[in-house]
């Protein structure tokens, strides 16, 4: 068909623009990169913030645990001393010495270990019929016991009754505290029942706002989280948020049927049926007991950190796409004028061609300003863009990687042939890449770790296809996992020592009187303890020498103020931190010496006082303490044969810390010298500034 030529005198008509469908396409891609480069940014920061999340709760719930688990070891602990102290006694026994069991009982529930700024627990024993039988609180039986006792007494009383039960949160009638209750069986009873009969029970109680409190200072206020001990079916013990005693989970919560099937770890995500928050939820079972501790973070508060997070990506991106967008609006009216007036044909050609070239530069310039390593290449293997990110951490210069097959074997070493392939593929197969991790040898050799996602974007004017390749540097989220690693080993092998320093102080207890032998073996434990809790406060990179004594001299002098001036007891020595493995052996070894001059030497004497001093000798290379009674008894001499205690001491000093003891008795009392090897118990002057 042949075109008609315009009239004699007429304008040419104007000449439609060829290619323009292309162009518009081009123009579409170049606007949507950017957003899919920021779109895609947001996406694996809001993953990479999500686990995170995930994993920060999950230790909390941790922590949570272990707390729960030293209280509700506590209030046990107490109900073994309980059954110790009535241990053979008959109901009308007990009612006839209920003032001096009362005594004892309150000995037992005020002594012993307990968590910081945690009250003592207080005690109640009940007959098989549920009445009180003794109490180790306030009054000896007190017409109002404080409990409901008709869970406790109801459900330990059938023959298929549970070892322990954790009662439900109860207010107290004298104190009008919350309170919740951990009772147990009455074992070894007088009353001449068979075997394996009920014979009342014995309960510990602890106080709710002291476990709250606790709670409290365990959580990340930061992030509004929400630590709670709750009742494996569903009954909230204790939450760091202000609750009503007795709430209860709503049924048909998923978590609640776990807890009730005793699953170990549980982690969830939806609204809470208590206040109605969405969060995020992790619950760990609490060794040995019904109960599970729980960490809980509100969604808003993980969409607050995200939003952090990708604010600068936005900031890139959005204004990148916005500007292109601005270039195609002035493009597409370049285009109507170009279809009106063929004379300037070759102008507005040159005008769109320009604009193009800009566009292209601006989307090489917002992946290349992307904060995270990104790549854009296309199926022949070409690198057309290349973030900043990249080229700094990796070190290899655009010009040194012009392919993706030099970068992988730049970066990949034997593996990169396998990585090239991948990448044919996916051109290929014109899908995304499944995300997965990658080691990446750096320009100067270093080893990084990247995770990796890989998308299709399009398509070149020339028909090449484009992907975007997009990495996460995860080394240093794989080296902290790795130091949590060793950091759960080291506290395995601290425990295992702990173990067997318990064990020692075993062996060497005498065991010809039980009572006296339960005795002894409690206070040395109760040292151990204590050297524990100051280890476990200073995360195990050793103790302080000054509190390690304090701790070992204050469970005998309570009312004595453990100071320089005190007229009791003295302590003089400038700072020694001491090493983690010298802490719990050398609390024994104070505890003992505290024991003996507390029985015979200056403590036992009014009047009487001790001074403990120590101090370094670099050039011996040792540790020097020297223990010194003075005002106490009168020493004619050295005693015909070494006590127990002096046993323990020798012992422990020379086995568990390869020193030497001396013992000199003088006529005003008792002076000990211990030498021990500074590089074995104590920490260096650099590891001592570490670990303050």
């Amino acid at each position: 068909m042949t075109r008609a030529r315009p009239a004699a005198g007429e304008p040419p008509a104007p000449e439609r623009p060829r290619h323009g469908g292309a162009l518009r396409l081009l123009l579409a891609a170049a606007i949507a990169l950017p957003l899919l480069i920021t779109a895609a940014g947001g996406w694996l920061t809001w993953q990479q913030v999500w686990r995170e999340a995930e994993h920060e709760v999950t230790h909390a719930a941790d922590a949570s645990a272990e707390y729960a688990a030293r209280v509700l070891d506590g209030l046990m602990l107490r109900i073994d001393r309980a059954d110790d102290i009535l241990s053979g006694l008959s109901d009308a026994e007990i009612r006839a010495q209920a003032a001096e069991v009362h005594e004892r009982l309150k000995r037992a529930s005020t002594s012993g270990p307990r968590a910081p700024d945690q009250r003592a627990p207080f005690i109640f024993v009940y007959d098989r019929e549920g009445e009180v039988l003794v109490t180790g609180s306030i009054f000896p039986t007190p017409r109002g016991d404080g409990a409901d006792r008709r869970e406790i007494t109801t459900a330990l009383r059938g023959a298929d009754a549970p070892s322990l039960l954790v009662s439900a949160p109860q207010l107290g009638r004298i104190t009008g505290e919350a309170f919740f209750t951990i009772a147990r069986r009455r074992e070894s009873g007088g009353n001449g029942l068979p075997p394996g009969s009920y014979d009342g029970v014995v309960t510990a109680s602890t106080y709710i706002g002291d476990v709250a409190a606790a709670l409290r200072r365990l959580a990340t206020e930061r992030y509004a989280d929400v630590l709670s001990l709750i009742r494996a079916d569903g009954v909230v013990l204790a939450r760091s948020l202000d609750i009503a005693p007795g709430t209860r989970l709503p049924e048909g919560n998923p978590v609640t049927a776990a807890m009730r099937q005793g699953t170990e770890r549980i982690t969830s995500s939806g609204r809470s049926g208590l206040d109605g928050v969405r969060r995020i939820v992790a619950l760990r079972r609490v060794d040995g007991y019904p109960v599970y501790a729980s960490a809980a973070r509100p969604h808003a508060a993980i969409f607050r950190r995200w939003g952090i997070a990708v604010l600068p990506l936005a900031a890139a991106g959005i204004p990148a796409s916005l500007a292109l967008l601005g270039l195609a609006l002035v493009v597409r009216r370049g285009q109507r004028d170009l279809a009106t007036a063929n004379a300037g044909l070759e102008r507005r050609v040159a005008a769109r061609t320009s604009a193009l070239s800009e566009s292209e530069a601006r989307f090489r310039a917002a992946v290349e300003g992307a904060p995270f390593p990104m790549m854009l290449h296309a199926e022949d293997g070409s690198v057309l863009a290349l973030s900043r990110a990249w080229t700094a951490i990796t070190g290899y210069a655009p010009a040194s990687i012009p392919t993706y097959a030099d970068w992988a074997r730049r970066a990949f070493g034997a593996e990169a042939e396998a990585r090239i392939a991948e990448l044919a593929r996916g051109f290929a197969e014109e899908a995304s890449a499944t995300p997965g991790e990658a080691a990446v040898r750096t320009a100067t050799g270093e080893r990084r770790i990247w995770e990796f996602h890989d998308v299709p974007v399009g398509a070149l004017p020339d028909g090449r296809r484009l992907r975007l390749s997009a990495a996460i540097d995860v080394t240093g989220r794989r080296e902290a996992e790795e130091r949590q690693a060793l950091l759960m080993r080291e506290v395995d092998h601290r425990a295992k020592n702990a173990l067997a320093v318990v064990q020692a102080a075993l062996r060497l207890t005498p065991r010809e009187d039980a009572r006296a032998f339960a005795e002894a073996v409690e206070a040395r434990v109760g040292a151990l303890a204590r050297a524990q809790v100051l280890l476990a406060e200073a995360n195990w990179r050793g103790a302080d020498l000054r509190s390690l004594a304090e701790g070992a001299m204050a469970a005998f002098l309570p009312s004595a103020a453990l100071v320089a001036d005190s007229p009791r007891a003295q302590l003089e020595g400038r700072p020694v931190r001491l090493a983690a493995t010298a802490a719990q052996p050398l609390s024994l070894v104070l505890h003992e010496l505290s024991t003996n001059a507390v029985k015979y030497g200056a403590l036992s004497a009014r009047g009487g006082a001790v001074v403990l001093s120590w101090w370094k000798d670099p050039g011996a290379g040792l540790l020097r303490l020297r223990w010194e009674e003075r005002g106490g008894p009168p020493v004619a001499a050295p005693p015909e044969r070494r006590g127990f205690g002096s046993r323990v001491i020798e012992a422990t000093v020379r086995n568990q810390l390869g020193g030497q003891v001396v013992q000199h008795w003088v006529p005003t009392g008792l002076v000990c010298d211990l030498a021990l090897p500074l590089d074995r118990v104590a920490l260096a002057e650099e590891d001592e500034m570490a670990a303050g």
